[in-house]
């Protein structure tokens, strides 16, 4: 059964991919849960960071990727409207950190 979570794989440079997971203590207290998300990276592929997602999360449910457009080497986390990316993004846990699921 999923934990109907929200998740997010997002490539900040080419080949440095994060997922941003929805913390359930979080679920409804913002607009955009992506404020409040916990990520996890870097990882080499957004693949690499799926298969990570199903390792150590209690079935978070399907999540969505996005990559960075064609001819772009990096998303700009300078920009206002990325001021919770780039928070999110500093505070993140490597992968060796991210404990492995119970379930």
């Amino acid at each position: 059964m999923s934990t109907s979570l929200e998740c997010q794989i997002i490539e900040i440079r080419p080949g440095q991919w994060y997922y941003l997971a929805e913390p359930a203590m979080a679920r409804g207290l913002t607009y955009d849960w992506r404020e409040q998300s916990i990520a996890t990276g870097p990882f080499a592929s957004s693949d690499a960071a799926a298969e990570h997602i199903a390792r150590h999360h209690a079935d978070a449910g399907e999540h969505w990727v996005v990559a960075l457009p064609e001819g772009v080497l990096q998303r700009d986390l300078s920009a206002p409207a990325n001021a919770w990316l780039k928070r999110v993004i500093e505070q993140a846990r490597t992968p060796e950190e991210e404990p492995l699921a119970l379930a």
